[in-house]
């Protein structure tokens, strides 16, 4: 043989043509490849270089572009393979792929990810960075390493959707058997011969600013986990347990600010983690002190269900529900609030008498994810403080609203700033209520440092009408996380 092939600004689709997941190929080939030898024992040599190439993965909703690199070619059938795209976050490929035999090469190949867009679907999106290596042959390769998420969400509604669960106050969340809905599959759509024999040892660290977010909830979750792949599904299996570092959600309109809890993968393909997360808020009650109230949040991620509870003794479910409705137990109500709590066969319905309560917290929930979004912030909490006195109306619901913003600035550094509700100010007082920065200092430790009201944690910044002045003190808290 002695064959010549130039390429002067070829299609790149036409080269990428094997590669059927990538769709809307883009950019350009030059180069020039030389092949020697004979037929049983060809002599390539040359190099192609790829110039501002793009992809479409439509499986993980990502596009890629400017993707440009060198592959050469060897005598021996040694491919080089240099590649990279720093579009979408940075990535690098780079090794080499044996063509001996042509049908099933020997992989030997490094991928880098710097913040790299691994997904950007409707149910969640992720970058990535750390590094992975590909070997074996083809038809039976192996891809090990490790890789952090930078960040990363998962919607709810979208999961929730395929479910044909509205939001966390749906009553068929209450005792919904998850065990009847599949998981959300990863690569859905996503068909390769080399990944008919795929084997995956992968540990993923969630350090942090990574998120379940819908209209209800918002809650940050970090930990470890383990990524394998099921060859018989077609899909990445996750193991492992992530922890809720803070957040809230709303159920019936009242937000409750998360205290703890997991998200725990059992090793099904897909994603549909089993939810055990806690959070609590206080309700103000006339003549008595403030009723602590403790929501768990238990089932799947496409099947969540919502658990009241609460230490104070002789409250059952309804009087929790009450309390979340109308600030007061089940039994004080009206018959006409009565008939609207109960409902046609005990379901719980939108009505007059309890909209106010139900729009205020749908109003703040929804402002809060749009904000978020809108002027990309990490975590945005509207939540009405439960210290003060019953809010009749819209408009004292409002007036009562507390703010909390926060942002991640670095990798291991989160900022939040509080703003006063407006029925906790006082003559010559501003909107701000306090700061706090927290900073992870490694995996185990992270430090605290805040400037803020002296009653804001204790919730009783109505106190101020009583004539105390709205202080600010400063402190430091370090945690130190035991796993056990």
């Amino acid at each position: 043989l002695e064959l010549v092939a130039r390429l002067d600004s070829i299609r790149a689709e036409i080269p990428l043509a094997y590669f059927s997941s990538l769709e809307d190929v883009a950019g350009w080939v030059t180069g020039e490849v030389r092949v020697g030898g004979t037929l049983d024992e060809p002599e390539p040599e040359g190099a192609l270089r790829m110039v501002d190439a793009a992809w479409t993965i439509d499986a993980l909703g990502v596009r890629h572009r400017g993707v440009h690199g060198t592959v050469s070619v060897a005598p021996d059938r040694t491919v080089t393979v240099d590649l990279e795209t720093r579009a979408t976050g940075r990535s690098r490929i780079a090794g080499t792929v044996t063509l001996d035999p042509l049908s099933n090469p020997a992989l030997d190949l490094q991928v880098r990810f710097e913040r790299f867009q691994a997904l950007d679907r409707l149910d969640m999106e992720g970058r990535v960075s750390g590094e992975l290596v590909v070997q074996g042959r083809y038809a039976r390769p192996t891809v090990r390493g490790s890789l952090r998420v930078d960040q990363g969400t998962l919607f709810v509604d979208e999961f929730a959707r395929s479910a044909e669960i509205v939001d966390l106050s749906d009553p068929r969340l209450f005792g919904a058997d998850t065990t009847l809905f599949s998981a959300q599959p990863l690569l859905r759509d996503l068909r390769n011969p080399f990944l008919q024999n795929l084997r995956v040892e992968v540990q993923l660290s969630v350090p942090r600013d990574v998120w379940l977010r819908s209209d209800e909830m918002s809650v940050e979750i970090g930990g470890e986990l383990e990524v394998r792949y099921d060859r018989t599904q077609g899909d990445i299996v996750l193991v492992g347990e992530l922890q809720a570092l803070r957040g809230s959600y709303t159920v019936l309109g009242r937000t409750f600010e998360v205290t703890g809890g997991t998200v725990g993968f059992i090793g099904t393909p897909g994603v549909n983690p089993m939810l055990d997360i806690q959070a609590e808020t206080r309700i103000r009650r006339r003549e008595e002190p403030p009723l602590l109230v403790r929501a768990t949040v238990e089932g799947t991620l496409r099947v969540p269900r919502v658990n009241l509870s609460t230490d104070e003794p002789g409250l059952d479910q309804s009087d929790l529900i009450s309390y979340l409705l109308f600030g007061r137990p089940s039994t004080e109500l009206t018959s006409g609030q009565s008939s609207i709590f109960r409902g046609p066969g005990g379901s719980f319905g939108a009505a007059t008498g309890f909209v106010t309560t139900l729009l205020s917290g749908a109003v703040a929930t929804q402002l809060g994810a749009a904000l978020a979004q809108g002027f990309g912030v990490d975590y945005l909490s509207i939540t009405q403080t439960g210290d003060y006195a019953y809010a009749v109306g819209l408009a004292s619901t409002l007036a009562n609203t507390q703010v909390e913003i926060g942002r991640y600035v670095g990798r291991d550094t989160f900022i939040v700033i509080v703003l006063r509700p407006a029925a906790g100010q006082t003559t010559g007082s501003s909107f701000f209520a306090g700061a706090r920065v927290e900073v992870a200092l490694g995996d185990n430790y992270t430090a605290e440092a805040f400037f803020e009201d002296r009653l804001l944690r204790q919730g009783s910044t109505n106190l101020l009408g009583l004539g105390f002045t709205p202080d600010h003190i400063v402190g430091v808290f370090v945690f130190r996380e035991i796993g056990y």
